[in-house]
């Protein structure tokens, strides 16, 4: 939605996205945000989820799973 509610970016809004806590042990947040920030450098102009080493479009992608690590897909791309 947000993607949409969005026109004319010039700058890229990127949402990152972990299943375990920045505070507790082994978590997926350190690396979402370093994959993040290497995003941001390229200036895509629009809304990305970053997950999982990988970056989906934000009006493509859905929220597949709230237990397991591959949370969000992005189905028929």
């Amino acid at each position: 939605m947000l993607s949409f509610l969005s026109e004319n970016l010039t700058k890229p809004i990127i949402m990152c996205h972990s299943m375990v806590p920045l505070s507790e042990w082994r978590n997926d947040a350190y690396q979402n945000f370093f994959n993040a920030l290497t995003v941001a450098q390229y200036q895509i102009p629009e809304v990305l989820i970053v997950c999982e080493n990988k970056v989906l479009r934000g009006n493509w992608a859905i929220k597949y799973s709230s237990t397991d690590f591959t949370s969000f897909i992005t189905p028929n791309l």
